[in-house]
């Protein structure tokens, strides 16, 4: 599941945290197509959101805060 999420945090740019408990590894597909939008970059995310919890059970939530790692690189003193 923390696969699952690492690609969910790529294609909605913004972090995903795995919070299922969920050890081991799962071998699921997932296809989502809305043809009102043919451009994948255009998806609609509710229905994407909507359609991961019907499909795979699996709810994304905005609810909570999570730390997040980053990296600064301060270029002040570069010579």
């Amino acid at each position: 599941m923390k696969d699952l999420a690492n690609v969910l945090s790529t294609g909605f740019q913004t972090p995903t945290v795995d919070e299922t408990g969920l050890d081991g590894r799962y071998n699921f597909s997932f296809q989502y197509h809305d043809p009102r939008f043919p451009d994948a970059n255009a998806l609609d995310t509710r229905d994407l959101l909507r359609s991961l919890q019907e499909t795979l059970g699996l709810k994304l939530t905005r609810d909570k805060k999570h730390p997040v790692e980053y990296l600064v690189i301060d270029g002040t003193n570069l010579h």
